[in-house]
């Protein structure tokens, strides 16, 4: 009798434990998730290190990220069709080994006919960047190097297409000279040649740091960009003319606080909107409250930079005076309505709201913020941009199953949101079927546990009556 109950305390052990794995991998993994992020080859969980992402003329979408796994970057491309539809299978453009490595962000164009993307490598001893190219038509990708050098790190290529001129726009930063600087070249896509360097900042002993630079249909480039030393960094604006001229430098902020993460766009009146984060105090991530968003804008034509005016965070009249937020890592486009949309992290003490908000203006006001990201979690990168056909397509990385992922929403030209869309799947099939089985037996021994209690009191009734009639019998 003792072993069968020794027997039936062990059985129901294991029950309990069976459904408590269960259990935690139901609230852990949120069940549809676990097919999301797993382990690879026991090494630690994959992630997406940084994105680009372009539409074509034809509004198709193109997706260019950097996935961290193992030890080396694998460049993958995604793409989706006109109606949005993702096609999850991957392309990969290269992965990294012990004698090549991926150094920045991929920057990435999609023209009528063939994609572009640009990043900074390191391969034995040399530096440089390189750039590929495919036809849409063409299965294979192209690769050329464009700078290299052994002494100078060149940083954060990006490209942008001038479809008037069909050219390609290369801007960069680079050490060559006593301070890391921000210079710019272009590629005549009809001649197949590539410019002369030219240098957009003047200012050595003083580093460039983050920079942006769009053109404007007319030929011209502009650049605005973060230089000085924190934490006083300021923004520079300067402006290269379609016939090669360049503009005095122009300084929009006074140095009293730190000024990062500059970003331009155009709006419909052909103003130029200049956009950056704004830090009040030296180490702003230790206190809320202390990181807005500002912006200044002026006439392409002949303007000068209005007043800066801070468009981020959001704060709702009825928020409670004592709540505090931070706006940070602007990103901005103009939809086909002449809407410039604002994306950017938020991050608040009340009610702990974090993620990626959106907000847009129409005319002079700015309306209020809504969410982006839906799960209020860690989300860092927002990118927007519009296509030809009025719908707006915004990415972020979020980071709600582990590791970091790209999650996509559109608003469509009707203004309806889609879901989010996870697009960056890590699979490993062991990893599945071993979280498949463990489900699988908690489950089993969930339904268990009342046919296994039914029983054992049924048991402990027969050998009650049992043992009356023994008594009985005595």
């Amino acid at each position: 009798m003792k072993s069968k109950n020794l027997a039936e305390k062990i059985t129901l052990f294991l029950i309990i434990i069976c459904s408590s794995i269960t259990l935690n991998l139901i609230l852990i993994n949120e069940y549809p998730a676990i097919f999301s992020i797993q382990n690879v080859d026991g090494a630690t969980n994959p992630f997406i290190a940084d994105f680009s992402f372009d539409s074509s003329p034809t509004s198709n979408l193109f997706l260019v990220y950097r996935e961290q796994l193992l030890d080396y970057n694998k460049l993958q491309i995604l793409s989706a069709d006109s109606d949005y539809q993702w096609n999850f299978t991957t392309d990969t453009i290269t992965q990294e080994n012990d004698s090549f490595i991926l150094q920045s962000t991929p920057s990435l164009q999609a023209g009528s006919s063939k994609l572009w993307i640009v990043s900074s490598y390191m391969q034995s001893t040399d530096m440089g960047i390189i750039l590929y190219s495919k036809n849409y038509s063409e299965n294979e990708w192209n690769s050329s190097i464009i700078l290299k050098n052994q002494a100078i790190s060149y940083l954060n290529p990006k490209i942008v297409l001038d479809k008037t001129n069909d050219t390609l726009w290369l801007c960069w930063k680079d050490s060559h000279e006593i301070s890391i600087n921000l210079y710019y070249m272009t590629y005549n896509l009809t001649s197949h040649s590539w410019s002369s360097n030219y240098t957009i900042n003047t200012i050595n002993g003083l580093n460039c740091s983050n920079y942006d630079f769009i053109l404007d249909g007319s030929g011209n480039a502009h650049f605005i960009w973060t230089q000085g030393i924190k934490p006083s960094n300021q923004i520079y604006f300067r402006t290269v003319m379609s016939n090669g001229t360049m503009s005095s430098v122009e300084i929009l902020t006074d140095g009293t606080t730190n000024c990062i993460s500059p970003t331009l766009v155009v709006d419909s009146n052909y103003y130029l909107n200049a956009i950056w984060e704004n830090q009040t105090v030296e180490n702003p991530e230790d206190e809320y409250g202390t990181i807005n968003i500002q912006s200044s804008r002026k006439s392409i034509a002949n303007g000068t930079w209005s007043k800066s005016i801070e468009i981020a965070p959001y704060i709702p009249v009825d928020r409670p005076p004592s709540s505090r937020s931070d706006a940070s890592h602007p990103t901005a486009a103009m939809d086909a309505t002449d809407n410039i949309w604002l994306a950017y992290i938020i991050r608040e003490d009340y009610a702990y709201h974090q993620g990626v908000d959106i907000r847009n203006r129409n005319g002079p006001d700015w309306k209020p913020s809504v969410k982006l990201s839906l799960v209020n979690n860690l989300a860092i990168q927002p990118k927007v941009k519009s296509d030809q056909a009025g719908n707006l397509h915004c990415l972020w990385l979020d980071l709600r199953t582990g590791s970091y992922v790209i999650y996509y929403r559109v608003k469509f030209a009707n203004n309806q949101w889609s879901d989010e869309i996870l697009l960056t799947r890590f699979s490993n099939r062991t990893g599945d079927m071993l979280k498949f089985a463990l489900i699988a037996i908690g489950v089993i021994a969930v339904m268990t546990i009342p046919s296994f209690i039914l029983a054992r009191a049924l048991r402990k009734r027969e050998e009650r009556k049992l043992k009356r009639k023994i008594d009985l019998l005595q």
